[in-house]
């Protein structure tokens, strides 16, 4: 048995965010939105997962990507559904970068500076 190609489930799951990161960076930066079967289909990652890794990429730990979704188009069930509406909703999902944000205190830091500059 070959112990070296052997990886651990976090070690697929950090490849996976990475894999899924770096493609919705780049298509981000060409302006597109990607469903979870476009981003299945080019990763070969199943869509449950991916967007197990779209919300891990929401974490601070992990990025602290903005992550966006719309709805581009529904699509027609069949008949024998059943569910009560009549359409399925296909979503579509943008990563972004946040910006830096100031903690807290520092921000209330500022916050009293101000006012103490205005008093004086």
């Amino acid at each position: 048995m070959n112990f070296a190609s052997r990886t651990t489930r976090s070690e697929r799951a950090k490849t996976q965010l990475a894999v899924i990161s770096k493609l919705m960076t780049a298509a981000a930066v060409r302006g597109w939105w990607l469903t979870l079967g476009e981003i299945a289909q080019d990763t070969q990652f199943g869509e449950a997962s991916i967007s197990a890794q779209l919300r891990h990429l929401r974490k601070r730990k992990f990025g602290n990507c903005r992550v966006e979704k719309r709805i581009r188009r529904q699509v027609p069930k069949r008949r024998w559904s059943a569910r009560r509406s009549d359409s399925s909703v296909v979503w579509e999902y943008r990563v972004s970068r946040p910006k830096l944000r100031r903690s807290a205190s520092r921000a209330r830091r500022t916050r009293l500076q101000a006012a103490a500059r205005q008093r004086s």
